[in-house]
């Protein structure tokens, strides 16, 4: 956990930030060259502060309220519906492996290994 005090966001600065990231996804299917696309997704998938980890604090802490929230009956269906949310946040906690991705293609790239050459059969893949 940081020491970060948080502030309540706005909905705008929610919305502001989706809107940020809506720009950057329209941006990228231009086909920027990597050089300057990589740059723009490191801080999105950073493992500490990407937006995989921290969508996933969001709703597993949305997970943590609705389970303990009175005015939600318990019932089957609040069960099912708790379990998918909190099965999503995992998922997304484990995205931060994508930093590592981008790590090995900028290294691809910096030793010029290029679509030219062959590279190694990986088991399972064709």
């Amino acid at each position: 956990m940081s020491d970060h005090t948080p502030t309540i966001p706005t909905a705008e600065q929610v919305r502001q930030a989706t809107r940020t990231l809506a720009d950057l996804a329209a941006y990228l299917r231009t086909y920027p060259s990597f050089a300057d696309a990589a740059p723009l997704l490191e801080p999105v998938l950073d493992q500490d502060d990407g937006i995989p980890v921290k969508l996933g604090d969001a709703l597993m802490a949305l997970y943590r309220i609705a389970a303990d929230e009175p005015a939600l009956p318990t019932s089957r269906m609040k069960s099912l519906t708790l379990d998918g949310l909190r099965d999503f946040a995992l998922h997304l906690y484990d995205m931060h492996r994508l930093q590592y991705d981008l790590a090995e293609l900028h290294k691809l790239l910096e030793s010029g290994t290029g679509s030219s050459q062959q590279d190694p059969e990986v088991p399972g893949c064709r």
